[in-house]
């Protein structure tokens, strides 16, 4: 699961014909290439993916006439984060689940009897149920500390 957020400033001669984050119009129209105009593509657009985003410009060069076009882009700004995952835990009968959505992937569960480390990658098995991965723990005398790591 990624979150991630573009800003720039943004001026194109004799304007822009879009600006494409993997093919969707994030809805920018630059005001010419003397005057900068601000690009926001904030997080909960809907249009940023897992793994590669492409950015596409798309220049109009005006006129009948051979003349020169131009995109100008200053302070660029990308920034993104991979959110964690969040681990829940239910009881039943002898034994305690820890679940995660499966839709993160590259994460491992790993287990340690003391905190702050010794983390060791964990030897329970995990199985997917529907839309979350899942372990089961059958508890011992011995206290255990379990966390998801990429």
């Amino acid at each position: 699961m990624a979150a991630a957020a573009i800003t720039a400033n943004v001026g194109t001669d004799d304007g822009t014909g879009g600006v494409f984050l993997n093919g969707n119009d994030v809805g920018f129209n630059s005001g010419g290439f003397n005057t900068l105009a601000s690009l926001i593509i904030p997080d909960g657009t809907g249009f940023f993916v897992a793994g590669v985003n492409t950015l596409d410009f798309v220049v109009n060069n005006g006129g009948a006439a051979a003349n020169p076009s131009g995109l100008r882009v200053d302070d660029l700004v990308i920034t993104g984060v991979t959110l964690r995952p969040v681990l829940t835990v239910s009881f039943s009968g002898g034994s305690m689940q820890t679940a995660w959505p499966t839709n993160a992937t590259g994460f491992i569960l790993q287990e340690t009897s003391a905190l702050p480390g010794g983390w060791t990658n964990s030897s329970v098995s995990v199985f997917v149920q529907g839309d979350r991965s899942i372990a089961t723990v059958i508890p011992g005398g011995n206290a255990k500390f379990y966390r998801l790591i990429k």
